[in-house]
């Protein structure tokens, strides 16, 4: 079960979850928006080609950003980081989702994992995939995705 807005402003205060910064226009009736930060990766392998057997054996180059703008051309793929970092105590977890306003221009968040682990304290990393035929302009700071959290029983 989702916690309820009022549930994740009392936990943020008795600091079992965090979300950094906190806006209250952000918040929903179960979820916190989530946005895009100024970290921006492309993707490449450390040799001629990616060895999926060893998916860690990537180099991620800093997109240089400018007019806090990236235009992702169709077909491209890249990791961002948020805007937030999130904070789950030992007890608690959330997951993290993207915006169905974005999949449906052909715009994908999070391509793998959604989940994240009961003491994380971090921003969020998003892999990012422009499906489309067309361009998609990135802003820094655009909504790029939703985070619920959760309890975790024990």
């Amino acid at each position: 079960m989702f916690f309820s807005d009022k549930k994740i402003i009392k936990y943020i205060k008795d600091e079992i979850i965090g979300i950094t910064p906190f806006k209250g226009e952000f918040l929903g009736s179960v979820s916190y928006e989530m946005h895009l930060g100024s970290l921006l990766f492309q993707v490449k392998p450390k040799g001629k080609y990616f060895n999926g057997g060893k998916p860690k054996e990537k180099e991620l180059t800093p997109i240089k950003v400018k007019n806090k703008s990236y235009t992702l051309s169709p077909g491209e793929f890249i990791i961002g980081k948020t805007e937030e970092k999130i904070y789950c105590n030992s007890e608690t977890m959330a997951i993290f989702d993207g915006k169905p306003s974005l999949a449906q221009i052909g715009l994908f968040t999070n391509i793998s994992s959604v989940l994240v682990d009961p003491l994380t304290d971090s921003v969020i990393t998003c892999e990012i995939y422009n499906a489309s035929k067309f361009p998609i302009k990135l802003m820094i700071g655009q909504k790029i995705g939703q985070i619920f959290f959760s309890g975790v029983s024990n």
